[in-house]
């Protein structure tokens, strides 16, 4: 099938070729695949600025879409795709095959960098849905930085961002962004009119900071980290309550 980008498409592509760092945030079914797929191929074949790529999806995404977009449009074709998945001894042959794209879900980054014994020599890296690398703690996480230095080249995709209420700096302080979640949540407790809230947070700066803008309204809320707290949430007692889902995500109606 013949590509014929729309304009946002070929921005999308030109903004790839272009940077060394992207991120290509569009809903689902606007081309996200057929756009990365487009300006990689350009990289490969025509400025030749790249030359092994690692692709890192969602398992159904890395095993199927990939290699189905580049089997679908005529200029894609002579894109060699290399899916791996499956046993081990499966993923190590995939890895060992001569390719131009490297195609691993998320769950084997880990067995990747740290003990499949291929080496990790791509120049650059596609993150197929960011969100599941929005954990520093998560060992995905920490095995893809083991192999950043690596990189040159870095895209990003997602349909769903999801921004951080501020960020830690490197030396732990912590960095205003915006206030945009904040009003949100000013709005959803307004909107729900006096019916209970529970609003999960993640961070200790979350927590501050929804803490304060909850203070400054006089909204009534409480932490659900006691028992005590809990049992007034169960009888409707509490207006608004502060949850983090690791520690009191149970025993909560």
């Amino acid at each position: 099938m013949k590509y014929e980008p729309h304009d946002y498409q070929k921005y999308a592509i030109s903004y790839i070729e272009t940077h060394p760092v992207s991120a290509v945030l569009l809903d689902m079914g606007l081309g996200k695949t057929s756009i990365t797929l487009t300006g990689l191929n350009d990289l490969l074949f025509d400025s030749f600025e790249v030359h092994r790529i690692l692709v890192i999806a969602p398992l159904r995404v890395a095993r199927d879409t990939w290699t189905a977009e580049s089997d679908k449009w005529d200029h894609l074709r002579g894109l060699i795709c290399s899916v791996v998945v499956g046993s081990e001894a499966e993923r190590k042959a995939a890895l060992l095959k001569p390719a131009d794209i490297y195609i691993i879900n998320c769950e084997n980054v880990q067995w990747l960098i740290g003990s499949s014994g291929v080496p990790f020599d791509y120049d650059t890296v596609v993150v197929d849905e960011l969100s599941f690398f929005k954990s520093y703690q998560a060992k995905r996480f920490r095995a893809l930085v083991k192999g950043r230095p690596h990189v040159w080249r870095m895209v990003g995709l997602t349909g769903t961002p999801s921004s951080n209420g501020a960020v830690y700096s490197d030396t732990g302080d912590v960095v205003h962004i915006h206030d945009r979640k904040l009003e949100a949540l000013e709005d959803l407790i307004e909107a729900a009119n006096g019916k209970t809230v529970l609003v999960a947070y993640w961070f200790k700066h979350d927590l501050t900071r929804i803490t304060e803008r909850l203070k400054k309204l006089h909204i009534p809320f409480s932490r659900l980290d006691t028992s005590e707290s809990i049992r007034k949430w169960n009888n409707g007692e509490l207006p608004v309550a502060l949850v983090h889902p690791a520690s009191a995500g149970h025993g909560l109606n």
